[in-house]
């Protein structure tokens, strides 16, 4: 019997903005220069030297002396000056140089949801015929998951962005931009096998989460004995990307783009087809597969790259929040669309939430999207009122009050600023201000205004913070960038299990999730980002478990040997805290669609394997197509995408697509169901 499904898309599309202004600096409140107006764009990017990490999109392949690497036949990245940024777009006026915040991390029994456990014994097939690569915080390579049975590595490939060239590849050092301005350093697997004889560790994962998402791909459960935590594709040969350049679990978008080149050319080069994985990304963006990262991702795969697959988290942004203010409604979360009417202000609070101290020191990232057409203009209030009169379009200014800076950039690309941000607004506060500030957008003009934040800092979820918020959330349209590219597949987040044996001999149950109590499992996460993208299109492409995965832990990030800190220290989900989420000395559980992604990386290298030449769309037509309903809560099905990941079910979907299985058939109702991209449609016919 046949399962079918339809996706039915319900588009809702934004697009540009527009604003300005002469600012006169009230009391404290002082504009910057334009030199200072750059050097602040750099440092609000969370760099501590006055380089700017930028993507940048040109026709073809530069022919001058231009400082890039290169990343694809239209993409580049750089580390830049401001005033090298400048002189390269007076250079280059056709040029895009884009810029971001770093993106972040997005924080056994699985295989019981998944069924991996039957498509290995069905088909023979445990991935071995194929590449796992993972752009991640790096990896424990001492790890016995990640080990052959005599104990030399499952690593082909690694590259690592936190270490200085290490000269034992320079070529290819060279390629990849690696520098003493720029660090990486490239390690094969007889480099790594060498250093684990002679005692020594080339690259290591201080904070832990590539390890366990490598894991869920594709750990092979050696650390114990009988295995008990196994990935999904556990024979998968492994190329892994440190891409964060601390132990931070931050990334920047032109490591990530450089990232994915070497995984996708050590592969080819080894003559195996890959996946790879991004269990990283942010609410930065117009979230409509516009930005470079995004096009830059796409751009390696799609119909003429057959044997290549991108998988991405689709993000923990849809969480909404209530009772958090009595003077604004109910629900708060990070994303948010207002109208603006004709010549009227409207004020959008930005709440920071108070934490345990009596000052924040974060950034706050805002994106602004608006439609064509529209004309609005940029502002900023403070609790005591009118602080920042509004920046009309194509404007781009900085001002510093007492220890706080806040840059407004209007327009795609503004006569101060060479850099572009485009079709939005962005506003960023980088500083410290008062415990528990209420600042609020001001958007004056006429106009419809989508709304997105990002936080850092002591707002960051690293920092137990939910981030600042606004009221009138919206779960919908919180699919992470990248993960809202229409041809990348996003994946959402189902709650895997409820309780878990710990390694002190305790059972740790969890009894509420969100604000359900007692949760079934198998139904979707609270925090699991939803769709559609900003144009409609059906995100996240599919779900997997996601909340309270087992995998493996670094020995790095261990709570036993970090004073109880990180990403497995268990504050704020047991009650005990120390060790509550480590089941043994090699595991531990941990939540976030960065654990759901993994899991469709392990499945699709396994469907790889079978047929080497399937391409991206084909890989997501499969997953769809042997989804299944979740038997579990999904009070959003824009939350869940085409149902819960089934490698047994993409395995039939792809023996009936190769007519294996005789004549197609009628799909099979008692089998079939149907989501929808969105949950309302815009009634304006100016949007798409």
């Amino acid at each position: 019997m046949k399962r079918a499904f339809w996706l039915v898309a319900l588009s809702c599309a934004f697009a540009s903005t527009s604003a300005v202004a002469q600012i006169s600096a009230p009391g404290a409140l002082r504009q910057l220069g334009d030199a200072d107006f750059l050097r602040v764009a750099a440092t609000s990017l969370g760099r501590a030297e006055p380089r700017v990490p930028v993507v940048i999109h040109h026709p073809e392949r530069w022919a001058d002396d231009a400082p890039l690497t290169a990343v694809s036949a239209q993409y580049s990245s750089a580390w830049l000056t401001p005033g090298e940024v400048t002189a390269l777009q007076q250079a280059h006026g056709d040029w895009r140089i884009e810029w971001a915040p770093p993106r972040h991390v997005l924080l056994d029994k699985a295989a019981l949801w998944t069924r991996s456990v039957e498509f290995r014994a069905e088909t023979g097939r445990a991935g071995a015929g194929a590449v796992v690569g993972v752009i991640d915080t790096g990896i424990d390579t001492k790890h016995p998951d990640f080990q052959n049975l005599d104990g030399s590595t499952r690593i082909a490939w690694l590259l690592d962005f936190s270490r200085n060239p290490a000269g034992l590849h320079p070529d290819l050092e060279d390629s990849y931009g690696c520098t003493s301005l720029t660090p990486c350093a490239v390690y094969s697997a007889e480099d790594l096998n060498a250093a684990k004889d002679a005692g020594k560790t080339l690259s290591s994962d201080g904070f832990g989460h590539g390890t366990h998402v490598t894991s869920l791909a594709a750990g092979n459960g050696f650390s114990t004995d009988p295995s008990r935590f196994i990935g999904v594709a556990p024979e998968a040969k492994l190329i892994i990307v440190r891409g964060d350049r601390g132990a931070s679990g931050s990334f920047y978008d032109a490591d990530i783009l450089l990232g994915t080149r070497f995984v996708f050319e050590r592969a080819q080069e080894m003559g195996l087809p890959a996946v790879l994985n991004l269990s990283l990304g942010s609410d930065f963006g117009a979230h409509d597969g516009t930005s470079a990262l995004e096009q830059g991702l796409a751009e390696f795969v799609g119909d003429e790259f057959p044997g290549r697959a991108i998988v991405v988290a689709a993000g923990n942004s849809g969480a909404v929040y209530n009772g958090l203010s009595a003077r604004y409604p109910d629900p708060w979360g990070p994303h948010t669309e207002v109208h603006v009417p004709h010549a009227s202000s409207v004020r959008v609070p930005v709440v920071t939430p108070k934490g345990s101290k009596d000052k924040t020191s974060a950034r706050v990232y805002i994106w602004i999207t608006s439609r064509p057409g529209d004309e609005l203009e940029v502002g900023l209030d403070d609790s005591e009122g009118e602080w920042i009169p509004p920046l009309e379009f194509g404007r781009a200014a900085a001002f510093k009050q007492d220890e706080l800076t806040v840059t407004i950039f209007n327009g795609d690309r503004s006569l101060e600023s060479p850099l572009t941000i485009p079709n939005a607004a962005v506003v960023v506060l980088d500083g410290t201000w008062k415990a528990g500030e209420t600042f609020a957008l001001r958007l004056e003009g006429h106009g419809s205004a989508v709304i997105w934040l990002q936080s850092d800092g002591d707002l960051s979820p690293s920092a137990g913070s939910v981030g600042a918020l606004v009221p009138r959330a919206m779960k919908e349209g919180t699919v992470n960038l990248p993960g809202s590219h229409p041809e990348l597949i996003a994946v959402g987040a189902t709650i895997n299990r409820l309780s878990w044996p710990t390694r002190d001999g305790a059972t740790i149950k969890v009894s509420s999730l969100g604000s359900v109590e007692n949760p079934p499992s198998d139904g979707t996460a609270y925090f699991s980002s939803a769709g559609p993208n900003a144009v409609g299109v059906m995100k996240p492409d599919i779900s997997a478990p996601g909340a309270f995965v087992a995998g493996a832990m670094s020995s790095l990030a261990d709570p036993g040997r970090t004073n109880n800190t990180g990403i497995f220290s268990g504050a704020g989900v047991c009650s005990s805290g120390a060790d509550c989420l480590v089941i043994d000395d090699y595991h531990a559980v941990t939540s976030g669609t960065s654990m759901a992604a993994p899991q469709v990386t392990g499945a699709v290298a396994l469907l790889l394997e079978g047929d080497p030449s399937l391409t991206q769309s084909r890989v997501r037509a499969l997953l769809q197509a042997g989804a299944r309903p979740l038997e579990g809560l999904v009070p959003l099905p824009q939350q869940m995408g085409a149902g819960g990941l089934d490698t047994l079910g993409a395995l039939e979907a792809q023996l009936l697509e190769g007519g294996v299985q005789g004549e197609q058939a009628d799909p099979d109702g008692s089998r079939s169901w149907m989501n929808v991209a969105a949950s309302f449609a815009h009634p304006d016919p100016a949007w798409p």
